[in-house]
């Protein structure tokens, strides 16, 4: 009992690599007798195999542990004896699926291709290929990363967007900035901030630049007025709720940024002296706003 005891003491805790290999064998050869069962018998009695079978063309023999493997010229090559003479298995082989888990893992999720080109170090597989092309297109995991990402479909362009008319009669507004920029060329000269008042025409993509002091109303009721001198009546104004105008004063700020549809007086007296409507963009969507992504 005791001699027992230390015995299995000594065994190790995990199936080793010869134990592996061995069982690999065993159901590589319960497989193939059920393959090629009228192949097997053939060889062991050192008799030709039968011409309608599906193994003739690659001469197979049986090695010393009896399982058949592909024949071939390759015999004095300077190759490992499993490159020479690989297992043969074919699609319906009991054994196939398993062997195709390991190779997908072993290769990193590979695709057919590496598949095969692993498991043709060691199997010759017959009519496989569709096999593993279809074990890889059942791995969830590889599906997942080839999945194709779904567009969204794009809206209709605005009414202001498709409707001839005339260059700045529609006109979106908004600040960019800060840059700095000099009174007076010369050495010594101080810069001062200022900001760039843009408007865009949501029809032509015609663009103009005006430079303003500071963020305050009357910078911007200016910028507006040699505007309108320079490209003419305006119809529509858009802008957004504020989120570009912080540094602007305050009734600017509170106005837009709450999402109000009024302006400040003074600029309402202006816009009504020259007939032009203005439209705020929904609060917190300036894609409602930036050309480039209305269509």
């Amino acid at each position: 009992m005791f001699k027992n005891k230390d015995v299995k003491e000594n065994l190790p805790q995990y199936v080793t690599h010869d134990e592996r290999e061995k069982a690999l064998t065993t159901c590589i050869k319960l497989s193939q007798q059920l393959e090629f069962p009228e192949e097997i018998e053939a060889l062991r009695n050192r008799q030709p195999l039968k011409k309608r079978s599906r193994i003739l063309s690659l001469t197979p023999f049986l090695d010393e542990k009896e399982v058949l493997r592909v024949g071939g010229r390759l015999k004095h090559a300077d190759l490992e004896f499993l490159s020479k003479h690989p297992v043969i298995l074919s699609k319906n082989n009991v054994l196939l699926p398993l062997l195709l888990d390991d190779a997908h893992k072993k290769t990193l999720h590979g695709g057919p291709q590496l598949m095969t080109i692993y498991l043709r170090g060691r199997y010759w597989l017959i009519d496989a290929g569709n096999t593993i092309k279809k074990y890889v297109r059942n791995c969830f995991p590889c599906a997942k990363q080839k999945a194709k990402t779904v567009t969204q479909l794009m809206g209709d362009l605005p009414e202001i967007r498709v409707k001839p008319s005339r260059a700045f009669l529609t006109t979106g507004v908004d600040f960019a900035g800060p840059v700095n920029v000099r009174m007076s060329p010369g050495r010594g000269t101080k810069t001062f901030k200022a900001y760039i008042c843009i408007f865009i025409c949501m029809v032509t993509k015609a663009i103009h630049i005006e430079c303003v002091s500071n963020m305050t109303m009357e910078a911007f009721m200016a910028a507006f007025r040699r505007f309108t001198s320079r490209r003419g009546f305006v119809k529509e104004m858009w802008s957004d709720h504020g989120t570009n105008f912080i540094a602007s004063s305050k009734e600017i700020l509170e106005t837009w940024r709450l999402g109000k549809s009024t302006i400040p007086v003074e600029l309402a007296a202006l816009l009504d002296t020259e007939g032009t409507k203005w439209k705020f963009i929904p609060p917190g969507s300036p894609n409602h706003g930036d050309y480039g992504k209305r269509g």
